[in-house]
């Protein structure tokens, strides 16, 4: 689709850092990170490590799926969990506790740090503080 205008989806950044995509139907904001990127959305300030983070806003709550496709396995084959770092603009906190996942609020600002593991999506809802 060439013209930019009746294309479902917005090309918000693509470069060698990462992708950024957002669906115009559903508000979903998709990040396809290569290396650690900073951001200046509505959302997302930055993420740590290559990652691919889905995002959508509703009102005081956000809905956040977290991924590394790296399966970072070991020489025994084994997976290792990877820490990913989402680094949130105001104040969030998760919705339900999560085992996977802590919150760090600093500021005007709210690292969500994420164990990935084995290229599983980890999904979470966030409540705006």
């Amino acid at each position: 689709m060439k013209d930019v205008e009746t294309r479902p989806y917005e090309i918000i950044r693509q470069d060698s850092a990462a992708h950024i995509v957002r669906d115009k139907a559903t508000g979903v904001t998709g990040y396809t990170a290569f290396t650690f990127m900073r951001s200046s959305d509505e959302y997302v300030r930055s993420i740590s490590t290559s990652a691919v983070v889905m995002v959508k806003g509703d009102g005081d709550k956000l809905a956040m799926s977290v991924a590394n496709p790296d399966i970072n396995m070991d020489k025994h084959t084994l997976s290792q969990a990877v820490p990913v770092s989402v680094t949130l603009k105001g104040a969030w906190q998760l919705a339900a506790n999560n085992d996977n996942v802590s919150v760090v609020r600093k500021g005007s600002k709210t690292v969500v740090t994420v164990n990935c593991k084995d290229g599983i999506p980890v999904q979470i809802q966030l409540n705006k503080v």
